[in-house]
C-alpha cells in the first residue's frame, strides 16, 4: 500500500573552509521545495503489529527540484 501526500522539503548546502588551520562550517542556502513524497509500508505490518512501519521513501516531482549532490535534506525547517 502506498501513502503519498505533497509536502514541503526543505534542502540546504554544507559550505566549510579553513580558519587558523581548524575546519569550521555551516549551512547555507535554505530553500523550500515542494514535491511529493510517498511511503510505501506492508499490510502484514498493520496485522501484525497493529502499526505501520515505513520502509520507503521517495521524493517525486514533476520538474527538477533544485536539489545538487551533497545536498542535506530536511522534512522541518531546520533552526
Amino acid at each position: 500500500m502506498r501513502r503519498q501526500t505533497i509536502t514541503t522539503i526543505y534542502v540546504a548546502t554544507y559550505i566549510s573552509k579553513k580558519e587558523h588551520g581548524v575546519t569550521v562550517g555551516g549551512y547555507s542556502n535554505l530553500r523550500a521545495v515542494k514535491l511529493n513524497a510517498q511511503t510505501d509500508y506492508s499490510d502484514l505490518d498493520m496485522q501484525e503489529y497493529g502499526q505501520t512501519v515505513n520502509e520507503m521513501i521517495k521524493l517525486r516531482s514533476n520538474q527538477l527540484p533544485d536539489i545538487a549532490k551533497g545536498d542535506y535534506i530536511y522534512f522541518t525547517k531546520p533552526e
